[in-house]
């Protein structure tokens, strides 16, 4: 019978305790778990390589042995259990967590966090200081029955957080090629991004939120939770929606608003005020609304209006803009 009084050790971070020459993460469990098999069988072999600095921080075992270690001397952490593919470029100070696939042609950028269980395959970039959570995947086929497997992008920008259970596809070679997300971005759990969607900086995209293949997010939007997305909508600068609403419109900047189907209510005003916005502005924009929304004018002279009282704004140049980019579908 085990001595319970041994103190485990540590081996990538998990406590083990030696039972007759055997490793195991649980010293109660009668039987070794595919985990402690795989433990038992990488842990005399694991090799070390120094890192740029010197640290000796990076453990190769049969899991990752693929990884060529000539081109790869600034990781920091692979866990032995995940697989690295042959080909994939990995940054100075990346963790990767147990149970991760990296595909061959994917980049991660330095400082990035892959907690656990997550695939990031196909011809996918990621940036800098990205934290990653279990059971996303990013990089994956798009759900488009004309795609051929021809070669098409994910890149991802810089400090991102992507929580549980997200999923990012490629694009399409008939949508451009390429989806997009840029900095600064909070995808909560079982955010879907279909593919050739282009997704701007310091957004937050709310739990089981989904975003239709195309779509266009700006800066600085906040989806509630379970928003559905149609296709090919464009959704401006400092907008704010609630729960459950179904869009199936494009959205002018700084609107709010909610419902299946969803409709502007009114101007994000608290969102503006904290995002520094002048009272001015905030004026200028509520009034701007007003015309286009409110007012019993066609969507035309509405427009014309709003550019003759008040277009030397930026702010309201930009509402402008975006109404004439969506050819005023909003």
């Amino acid at each position: 019978m085990m001595n319970l009084d041994e103190k485990p050790i540590l081996f990538n971070n998990t406590a083990l305790w030696k039972v007759n020459s055997v490793f195991l993460t649980n010293p109660l469990h009668p039987r070794k778990s595919m985990l402690n098999r795989l433990i038992e069988k990488t842990f005399s072999t694991t090799k070390k390589h120094p890192t740029a600095n010197g640290d000796v921080s990076v453990r190769w075992s049969h899991s990752s042995r693929s990884i060529d270690p000539n081109k790869n001397k600034n990781m920091s952490q692979i866990h032995a259990t995940s697989l690295v593919e042959n080909g994939a470029v990995i940054g100075k100070n990346v963790e990767i967590g147990p149970f991760c696939h990296v595909g061959a042609n994917v980049s991660i950028g330095d400082g990035c966090i892959l907690k656990s269980h997550v695939v990031i395959d196909g011809w996918t970039t990621l940036g800098e200081k990205n934290t990653i959570y279990p059971f996303t995947s990013i990089g994956g086929e798009p759900q488009d029955l004309k795609y051929q497997n021809e070669k098409t992008l994910v890149t991802i920008g810089s400090e991102n957080i992507i929580r549980e259970g997200v999923t990012i596809h490629r694009g399409t070679k008939g949508g451009g090629g390429e989806t997009n997300l840029g900095d600064h971005n909070l995808l909560m759990g079982y955010v879907h991004i279909a593919h050739d969607c282009h997704i701007g900086n310091h957004n937050i995209l709310s739990n089981y939120t989904g975003l239709s293949g195309h779509c266009t997010l700006d800066d600085h939007i906040n989806l509630g939770g379970q928003n559905g997305i149609a296709q090919f909508l464009h959704i401006g600068s400092y907008v704010f929606t609630g729960g459950g609403s179904l869009i199936d419109r494009n959205i002018p900047p700084y609107s709010t608003g909610f419902g299946n189907r969803f409709e502007v209510k009114g101007v994000n005003i608290v969102g503006l005020k904290r995002k520094g916005f002048s009272r001015e502005a905030i004026s200028e924009i509520l009034e701007a609304h007003r015309l286009y929304f409110r007012a019993d004018l066609k969507s035309d002279e509405a427009l014309r209006i709003i550019e003759e009282t008040y277009g030397d704004r930026k702010e309201i140049r930009e509402f402008l803009d975006f109404m004439v980019k969506t050819d005023g579908t909003a």
